[in-house]
């Protein structure tokens, strides 16, 4: 899964979340449309952000006292 950026006839881009498999495109979730490179550089992060949470294995994040007893 990752996060591509595909050109559109008027000129501006649109950000979507897509899958690679069996040699196709999947398109699973399209973020948004932007026109101005800070537009199209914040839904690429959205885009990450979407990944990190909704995708496949989810980010699970501890409290420092939980890190140091798992670290032991």
């Amino acid at each position: 899964m990752f996060v591509r950026r595909k050109k559109n006839r008027s000129g501006s881009t649109s950000v979507v979340i897509a899958d690679k498999s069996s040699g196709r495109f999947t398109e699973l979730h399209v973020i948004g449309v932007g026109t101005t490179e800070n537009e199209i550089r914040q839904l690429v992060d959205e885009g990450k952000n979407w990944i990190a949470h909704y995708g496949g294995q989810q980010t699970i994040s501890f409290p420092d006292d939980e890190c140091e007893k798992l670290r032991r």
